[in-house]
């Protein structure tokens, strides 16, 4: 879950977008988002899929954020 959470705020903060920002694009509520991104709580597959819309991806590859198949951060 921390690849994940972490790719998420990633691909927020690279587009300059605010949890406001993806609230409105997503319909998933903004303390939502915020708990997903700060490991919270794990996201549902629906919202999964909401949010890799809002951000032009395909759910797939949050799944490989998770596997840790994405470019690490460190």
């Amino acid at each position: 879950m921390a690849e994940l959470a972490w790719q998420l705020r990633r691909l927020r903060v690279s587009r300059g977008w605010t949890v406001y920002d993806v609230e409105r694009l997503t319909g998933v509520s903004r303390s939502t988002l915020s708990r997903i991104e700060r490991q919270v709580t794990e996201p549902t597959v629906s919202v999964l899929v909401r949010i890799c819309r809002a951000y032009g991806h395909p759910a797939s590859s949050l799944a490989e954020a998770e596997a840790g198949l994405w470019p690490s951060h460190r």
